[in-house]
């Protein structure tokens, strides 16, 4: 998988993960960018320019900078290093290959809350 698709899928699960259907406008706003701009990146066309608005993303959805540094291509997960927990090693290792799902995001991220139930109601195939 390429990398803006990676960004794009890294955007969807972890938005998804903290904000059950959550839309561009709602993304957008979380993270202090225009929806045009999630758009482009869900749309798996763009990658961010800038280092700033991934740590915002990581950050506005309680995830790992470094993790997002790597979804976004600007790190590999060797440069990430040490800083780079294992759940979130396994979670881009899942992403690269297509086959994350909200449930990962929240296993990478368990303080992200319980979601015991939740995940028939979530689950992406």
């Amino acid at each position: 998988m390429d990398a803006p698709k990676i960004w794009a899928h890294y955007v969807r699960t972890v938005a998804e993960s903290e904000e059950p259907g959550s839309d561009q406008a709602a993304i957008a706003a979380r993270v202090g960018v225009s929806q045009g701009t999630v758009s482009r990146w869900l749309g798996g066309r763009y990658l961010p320019d800038k280092a700033a608005v991934v740590a915002a993303f990581a950050k506005a959805y309680g995830h790992n900078v470094l993790e997002a540094f790597v979804a976004a291509g600007m790190l590999t997960e060797l440069e990430a290093g040490r800083g780079l927990p294992a759940t979130s090693r396994r979670f881009l290792q899942q992403l690269s290959e297509g086959t994350s799902t909200v449930y990962d995001a929240m296993a990478a991220h368990p303080d992200q809350g319980d979601i015991a139930g939740e995940q028939d109601r979530h689950h992406e195939t």
